[in-house]
């Protein structure tokens, strides 16, 4: 097979042909082999650009786009194709074989190899293209014990392993522990005269990416700006792409604080230096809108979300195909914003089509677990609830045979489940999937994380439906608590739980400190969120709830502005097809019967 990066024969549509009917075929022994020369380049290939080439080459494959002698020949091999399984069954086969050859070829190498550094780079490709934390570490350990010697250039490699650990630790969910090895390696590196800052910036720039995911987003903030300020002083061009990075990284804990216009003005920053810099459709360019097109998610401004993640996904569609992992997994993206606007059916298809991608170019991998994921989530929007439990429990085997039994990304999964059950009214079960979550995700990245209080908020919403209006109170204001000291009293999902209470007391018929909590939600909202933001909405329904109840003809003029006022909102972010809007309607109807 040559040249290893870019297979010759997997260009062509007889030869994948012919490698599936092998395959498909009984008795039949393949093995795929290297010339000695593409051996030699396939080791140094690793060494120089580590998973990205791996992941490319499987991602490339697809008989639908191979070529032929003729283009009679071609038609006629892509209708042999469809007779044994269509064309993606034939990609799947031909790149499974070959994702496997390559995991058995990195495990040949890596059993003889003694140099960290090709130890490190190999343990990043099993990590992140095959999805196997686990056997990376241990190729982090054995470099470890190649590592011998006082000089400066040992001490750097044994920075360099630290990293790597931190960075494979990461991936597991074991944020505390990253944060120890990225801390260390740091601490080795300031150690060190005339070490250049680019690994002094690449551990502040992990360190302060961990702190953001362990919810202490005012140290990472500290730590990123530091980062920001030696990046700036090391006499680098200010177009410098992991000038870049840095900043989407900053962008990235403003948005996580809810400071939307700031986190866009350094995204923008980002974008800019990846124009300056990159191309037109590079994969760098695709990453920074899909950091805007968050925001605006976030923000409520869908259709603008949708502008700049389509961007990100023709981008990726036209650098790295519609085959590469990345380019499906934006595709995700776009679907989580067709569900934002109650468009769950759209959603489902783009699920699906990522899933078909992952499936096929990662098979067992997190990515695929969370496509998974995402088709439950769209099949429990649309009610159809066995569908949901069904893919949730497959997302839930895989991650907990990739990432283990405590990862946070098995909690969220756990906690999905949990949504199942407590639509199916089972509250019961849900409580026990909620429970299984909160204390995963404590034990993960500690008890006042604000992962945290979006249980604690999931919790209350059980405890609620089987009216132990206790317990639902104490886990809203365990969750409160946790909000206000990590993200401030004027957060969006403070606000959301202000709302939560009120609905309690409304439930409650305490009315008078159910509309100071409603009334309390809206106006941090309206001075944080956009004002046709489908949170506004959802808050003035339920105080419009709240003061039909309490007063349905005293105020009933007030209750009629306020749902008019929702109807509006709901119609402008989310459309006249939208749950939300249908809810608003059915409200104004029961307040005119009344």
């Amino acid at each position: 097979m040559a040249p290893w990066d870019k297979p010759l024969s997997l260009t062509r549509s007889w030869c994948l042909f012919e490698l599936h009917s092998a395959m498909s075929a009984d008795r039949v022994t393949m093995s795929i082999r290297l010339p000695a020369s593409q051996r030699q380049k396939f080791h140094e290939g690793i060494i120089q650009t580590s998973a990205s080439a791996v992941m490319d080459a499987l991602a490339r494959l697809d008989v639908r786009r191979a070529t032929a002698y003729s283009e009679s020949d071609r038609i006629a091999i892509l209708a042999a194709v469809e007779a044994v399984g269509g064309a993606d069954a034939v990609n799947r086969m031909v790149s499974g074989r070959l994702r496997a050859w390559y995991r058995s070829t990195i495990g040949e190498i890596s059993a003889s190899e003694s140099n960290p550094a090709v130890l490190h780079n190999l343990a990043s490709i099993v990590n992140s293209v095959f999805g196997e934390p686990d056997n990376a570490l241990k190729l982090v350990q054995q470099a470890k014990l190649f590592i011998r010697g006082e000089g400066p250039e040992h001490y750097l490699l044994h920075a360099q392993n630290k990293s790597e650990r931190g960075a494979i630790l990461t991936s597991k969910g074991e944020y505390a522990e990253a944060l120890r090895s990225y801390s260390e390696s740091l601490e080795i590196m300031r150690s060190l005269p005339g070490l250049p800052n680019s690994g002094r910036v690449a551990n502040l720039l992990a360190i302060g990416q961990l702190l953001g995911n362990l919810g202490e987003h005012d140290r990472a903030l500290r730590a990123l700006l530091d980062c920001l300020s030696i990046k700036r002083t090391a006499n680098t061009s200010a177009q410098d792409r992991m000038m870049g990075v840095i900043l989407n990284a900053i962008g990235q804990e403003y948005a996580a604080k809810g400071d939307y216009d700031r986190a866009l003005d350094y995204y923008q920053q980002d974008l800019d230096i990846a124009r300056a810099t990159l191309g037109a459709n590079d994969p760098g360019i695709a990453a920074a809108l899909n950091a805007i097109g968050k925001v605006y998610h976030d923000k409520g401004e869908y259709d603008r979300a949708l502008e700049y993640y389509q961007q990100s996904h023709s981008a990726k569609q036209v650098a790295l195909g519609n085959d590469h992992p990345s380019t499906a997994m934006s595709l995700g993206l776009i679907g989580q914003v067709h569900s934002s606007k109650g468009d769950h059916r759209r959603a489902l298809e783009c699920y699906q089509e990522s899933l078909k991608v992952l499936k096929a170019v990662q098979g067992q991998h997190e990515e695929t677990a969370n496509a998974l994921h995402q088709i439950g989530q769209a099949h429990l929007a649309l009610g159809k609830y066995d569908r949901a439990l069904k893919y949730y429990q497959q997302s839930l085997s895989m991650k907990q045979s990739i990432l283990g039994h405590n990862h946070p990304s098995v909690g969220a999964t756990l906690s999905g489940i949990g949504q199942v059950y407590h639509q199916k009214g089972e509250l019961a079960e849900a409580l026990e999937y909620f429970k299984k979550d909160l204390a995963m995700t404590q034990a993960a990245k500690g008890e006042t994380h604000p992962d945290v209080a979006d249980i604690l908020n999931a919790l209350a919403q059980v405890y609620r439906g089987q009216r132990n209006f206790i317990e639902a109170h104490k886990s809203l204001r365990q969750c409160l608590v946790i909000q206000e000291s990590y993200l401030g009293k004027t957060h969006p999902s403070t606000a959301v739980t202000h709302h939560a209470i009120g609905q309690v007391f409304t439930d409650q018929k305490c009315y008078q400190k159910a509309e100071e909590c409603l009334r309390l939600a809206l106006s941090i909202q309206e001075s944080v969120l956009p004002e046709n933001h489908q949170d506004l909405a959802m808050t003035l329904v339920s105080l419009g709830i709240c003061l039909h109840e309490s007063s349905p003809k005293s105020r009933a003029d007030e209750v009629m502005r306020i749902y008019q006022r929702a109807l509006a909102i709901s119609n402008c972010c989310v459309g006249p097809d939208h749950p939300l809007t249908r809810t608003v309607l059915f409200s104004i109807a029961a307040a005119m019967l009344d």
